[in-house]
């Protein structure tokens, strides 16, 4: 049997992805959440998942809206973080001071912590931000400090073959290859993660499968990519990364500086529709997956 971790990314984004993720969780549609502690509705977000029982782990932010330390001065533009390119371009550079890193990590965990009164039981990166080569040391040192065991690696082997990918406008690189790129720091942070005794999960999926192109076929080609007879003997647990939710309303919500188009969209409530349909139940039982909280891997 695999232990299946479905786990809803930007909990605490606006109220309608809030909403969404915790009607999914009812549902039976995740089995865990993590917190943008930087996010406008992270109290509401905090409070939802205490009085539902909802696994929660930190969706560690720095590239989104305001960091949670004001004081930076390297990783902020204008007042808001560098976005999901210009943060790497700056770190490629040179231009970042490695320990404003730390401190707004530190900060986001502590945020955490006073949000919930409790540690996160995972923590995983917006953006995949937690995996870039400057950044996973410091991020795994400061997890191995506060007593934080597991974390998202992000080695998705469905990359290659998913051949409906398309390029959102505005993205400098292909959509392709940023998820390769992905899956390039997830192997190089595998040996990182195991020497500060970091857990994570077997197998992983998601880059792939994000709104609309959360298929059956297409979960079919990536679940089978990622647990065919090459790896299944090594897989008894995968995470599933979803961005379940409704549709954003303008100007309501994100991290300071609005909800983007993914959010305004219906492509979070596609999500949520799927992982809450009486098919994607038969799918999970018909490959011998039970849902789990990252919390008992």
């Amino acid at each position: 049997m695999i232990q299946l971790v479905v786990n809803a990314d930007d909990f605490g984004y606006c109220p309608e992805r809030n909403r969404g993720i915790v009607d999914c969780f009812k549902k039976n549609g995740i089995s865990s959440t993590s917190l943008m502690v930087n996010a406008d509705f992270a109290t509401e977000a905090a409070q939802l998942a205490i009085k539902h029982g909802i696994p929660m782990g930190l969706h560690l932010n720095l590239t989104e809206g305001r960091p949670v330390q004001q004081r930076h001065s390297s990783l902020i533009s204008n007042g808001f973080f560098l976005g999901k390119f210009g943060l790497r371009k700056a770190l490629e550079d040179g231009q970042i001071d490695m320990s404003e890193v730390k401190s707004e990590i530190i900060g986001q965990v502590e945020k955490f912590r006073h949000l919930t009164n409790s540690m996160p039981i995972h923590v995983d990166g917006h953006q995949h931000v937690h995996l870039l080569k400057d950044v996973c040391q410091i991020f795994s040192d400061i997890l191995k400090d506060h007593g934080i065991e597991r974390a998202r690696l992000a080695v998705d082997r469905s990359v290659s073959v998913s051949d409906w990918l398309t390029t959102p406008p505005g993205m400098t690189v292909s959509f392709e290859d940023f998820c390769q790129t992905v899956v390039n720091d997830s192997e190089r942070a595998r040996t990182v993660f195991d020497n500060c005794d970091i857990r994570y999960t077997d197998a992983f999926v998601g880059l792939t499968t994000m709104g609309k192109n959360m298929t059956e076929n297409h979960l079919e080609i990536v679940f089978s990519s990622n647990l065919d007879s090459r790896h299944v003997n090594m897989v008894n647990t995968c995470e599933f990364m979803v961005h379940p939710g409704y549709p954003s309303n303008h100007g309501t919500g994100g991290c300071g500086q609005g909800p983007d188009e993914f959010s305004i969209s219906t492509e979070r409530q596609y999500e949520l529709n799927r992982l809450t349909s009486k098919e994607i139940k038969h799918f999970y039982d018909k490959r011998n997956m039970q849902l789990i909280s990252m919390e008992n891997i």
